[in-house]
C-alpha cells in the first residue's frame, strides 16, 4: 500500500503535469471539464466536481493495466503544460484502478481488492479541504465501495458508493473529460 508521502507526489505530478506534446501554449484556461450536477459527498458534505485527471501508468500484474483518477472541486488552469488547481483549496477523491484493456479505462463496475485483477481498484482516498500552497488537509482512505465506469467518446461518467476507513459513507458522480497525461 502506498503511503501517504508517495500517494501526494502520484496525485500532485499526475493530475496537474504536462498532458500531452500538443498543447504548447505558455497559458491556457482549461476551466470546468466536468458537468454541473458532478459532485462528491462525505457524510452529507457535498461538494461540486469541477475537473479530472486520467494517468496511464500501464501493464502491471494479471495481465491488467493501471490507470489513476482523480477528480477534483476546482478548475484548473494550464501554464507551459502544467495544470494548476484554482483558488485557496480544494477537495476531491482519486482511485488506482485497473483496466482489462491496454489503451484506455474499461466500461464495467470496478469494486475495491488488493489484487491487481481487472476491474478492481487497489487504492482510492478523499483529498479533503486541501491547501494548493501547502498541500497540507485531510487525506481519508476509502476501503470498499464500487465504481461504475462509462464512456462516451471523450466523456467519462463515474458513479461510485463506498465507505472511509472511518466508515464515513461516500458518494460521487462525474460527467465531463479528463486531462490527459
Amino acid at each position: 500500500e502506498k503511503t501517504l508521502l508517495i500517494n501526494f507526489i502520484d496525485f500532485y505530478s499526475f493530475a496537474f503535469t504536462s498532458c500531452s506534446s500538443d498543447d504548447d501554449s505558455s497559458s491556457n484556461s482549461n476551466g470546468s471539464n466536468a458537468s454541473s450536477d458532478s459532485y462528491l459527498e462525505i457524510e452529507g458534505d457535498s461538494y461540486q466536481l469541477k475537473a479530472g485527471a486520467i494517468e496511464d501508468f500501464g501493464e502491471g500484474s494479471n495481465e491488467t493495466f493501471n490507470f489513476d483518477i482523480t477528480l477534483i472541486s476546482t478548475n484548473v488552469t494550464s501554464i507551459n503544460g502544467e495544470f494548476i488547481p484554482e483558488g485557496d483549496s480544494y477537495t476531491g477523491i482519486y482511485f488506482e484502478l485497473w483496466s482489462d484493456n491496454s489503451s484506455d479505462l474499461a466500461e464495467g463496475t470496478y469494486s475495491y481488492s488488493n489484487s491487481e485483477d481487472g476491474f478492481t481498484y487497489t487504492y482510492s482516498e478523499i483529498h479533503k479541504d486541501i491547501s494548493t500552497d501547502t498541500f497540507t488537509g485531510e487525506y481519508i482512505d476509502i476501503t470498499s465501495g464500487e465504481l461504475e465506469v462509462n464512456k462516451n467518446g471523450n466523456n467519462y461518467e463515474f458513479t461510485f458508493t463506498g465507505t472511509t476507513f472511518d466508515g464515513d459513507d461516500i458518494s460521487m458522480y462525474y460527467n465531463g473529460s479528463l486531462i490527459n497525461e
